[in-house]
């Protein structure tokens, strides 16, 4: 990521240690984070043993109703531990919702795109997943209700059955 990109390292830099911050039970807990001597830059995280959230939908579609409200529960709660840290995840999407052990539990994953807000409750836009992006992204900058928005999508899918069609390739346009 961004080897030799002083600007992206810094950035890389400043978003894994906010996702640090982050300690929430259905948080995946971010150990440590940080650039190398030769430019790379990493993310330690804790290990969970099962698949994603959009792996387990394409696998079997919808899912139950008790099961869709308890992953979603666990969702809001680690993103309103995310909110009171100060932290915007900035891309809510089931491929960053991970289904942990033989009860698939809920954990929000991917806090390494997650952002601190700024002064004005805010953070800029990079980052989201367009079929899961707040229409305000255009804005270039989005908040707590981005996040909300973003899970209220991802309960959508749990509810439905994963999205009908891929996710355009815009660099095949």
């Amino acid at each position: 990521l961004g080897r030799g990109d002083p600007t992206l390292l810094e950035r890389f830099r400043r978003e894994g240690m906010s996702a640090t911050r982050v300690q929430h039970p259905n948080a995946v807990t971010v150990l440590d984070s940080g650039v190398t001597e030769s430019g790379i830059a990493y993310l330690v995280m804790e290990y969970l043993f099962g698949r994603s959230l959009d792996h387990e939908l394409r696998a079997v579609g919808p899912l139950p109703l008790g099961r869709c409200a308890t992953i979603a529960t666990a969702v809001g709660a680690a993103l309103g531990a995310a909110h009171r840290a100060g932290i915007i995840h900035r891309d809510v999407k089931p491929g960053n919702v991970m289904l942990d052990g033989p009860r698939r539990r809920g954990f929000l994953g991917d806090l390494g795109s997650a952002a601190e807000r700024e002064g004005d409750g805010m953070v800029p836009a990079g980052g989201c997943t367009p079929l899961y992006q707040a229409p305000e992204s255009h804005t270039g900058r989005i908040g707590v209700t981005s996040d909300l928005y973003g899970a209220g999508i991802v309960l959508g899918d749990m509810l439905n059955g994963p999205p009908r069609f891929e996710e355009l390739d815009y660099n095949r346009i």
